[in-house]
């Protein structure tokens, strides 16, 4: 939230050095705000992307081990049931 707090604060900025030059001074000093906003907003957009690739990757893990649990799971039920229908055999 501080992050997305300090983005804003920094868009703000961009916009108020912006509309200054366009009020102030010429065409150049109005695109090279332009493009610094751009290029903010170009880098949050990267930082969301790489936030979201990693998240996909730390669900996958935890799909990955999920998956090899319940194998074990099923594999322990497996082996119960043979092992109690052996024991029924020698009782009777």
């Amino acid at each position: 939230e501080l992050e997305e707090k300090d983005r804003v604060i920094a868009d703000l900025g961009f916009d108020l050095r912006r509309a200054r030059a366009a009020a102030d001074e010429g065409d150049w000093a109005q695109r090279e705000e332009e493009y610094m906003r751009i290029s903010l907003q170009c880098r949050r957009l990267e930082e969301e992307v790489a936030a979201r690739r990693k998240s996909e990757q730390e669900v996958a893990d935890r799909l990955l081990e999920q998956q090899h649990q319940s194998m074990e799971l099923r594999f322990e039920a497996q082996t119960a049931q043979s092992r109690v229908s052996r024991l029924e055999g020698r009782i009777l």
